[in-house]
């Protein structure tokens, strides 16, 4: 599915105006109401309204893949950006000695640990 989220991503971004830097994007689960999927990224060039850029990427994943679709129908909550400042990724991968960004998680202890590195600096 990593091709339809790079291609929902920048069109997404064209239609908004934002420039990402970073993204991974995680499973979510909540006991008795579905799931979701968590966004975390780290923009360049912030859109006018988030609550925008993360409806016109849902609806352009739920265009561009039909199980996506299927389960937003049924199961699936609409997906959720979180926006981490610049630079957090950055830190992350320095701190995990990771050199690369894995983008699509099925656990969300990457994008949990990007959240409180964020919050922490924040402080």
């Amino acid at each position: 599915m990593i091709g339809n989220v790079e291609q929902a991503l920048l069109y997404t971004c064209s239609a908004t105006g934002a420039v990402v830097e970073e993204f991974t994007v995680s499973a979510q689960f909540l006991p008795r109401m579905g799931g979701y999927h968590r966004w975390v990224v780290e923009f360049v060039r912030r859109p006018d309204s988030v609550e925008r850029f993360a409806e016109v990427l849902d609806s352009k994943l739920r265009s561009l893949n039909s199980d996506y679709d299927a389960k937003r129908k049924s199961v699936m909550q609409p997906l959720r950006v979180v926006v981490v400042p610049r630079g957090t990724f950055h830190r992350w991968q320095i701190k995990e000695r990771r050199r690369k960004i894995p983008r699509l998680k099925g656990d969300s202890a990457m994008s949990d640990a990007l959240i409180a590195m964020s919050r922490a600096e924040s402080l």
